[in-house]
């Protein structure tokens, strides 16, 4: 019998976000889990988006390594649409 990983769309944008700007920076594996804290096990896991999603304290570490928001690691679109749809 075949598992089915938990992948929240939360998780699946930041390993998104993580990607490109693993490739964007020119990092290997080893260097972005060095950059985050983590291990290269750990970052692999955050970059496939597996899990619910990363712990606040990823979600820190990968901001002030990387001079981001916290915003720029997730899709926030859906608040305006949110909003949007409020104001209607």
């Amino acid at each position: 019998m075949e598992t089915t990983k938990l992948r929240s769309p939360a998780a699946q944008v930041f390993g998104e976000r993580l990607s490109a700007l693993q490739v964007a920076l020119g990092l290997s594996n080893a260097e972005m889990a060095s950059q985050l804290g983590i291990s290269v096990s750990g970052f692999l896991k955050y970059k496939r988006g597996d899990g619910s999603g990363p712990p606040a304290a990823v979600i820190d570490r990968a901001c002030r390594a990387f001079k981001k928001r916290p915003e720029s690691f997730f899709d926030l679109s859906w608040l305006d649409r949110d909003r949007d749809r409020g104001a209607a």
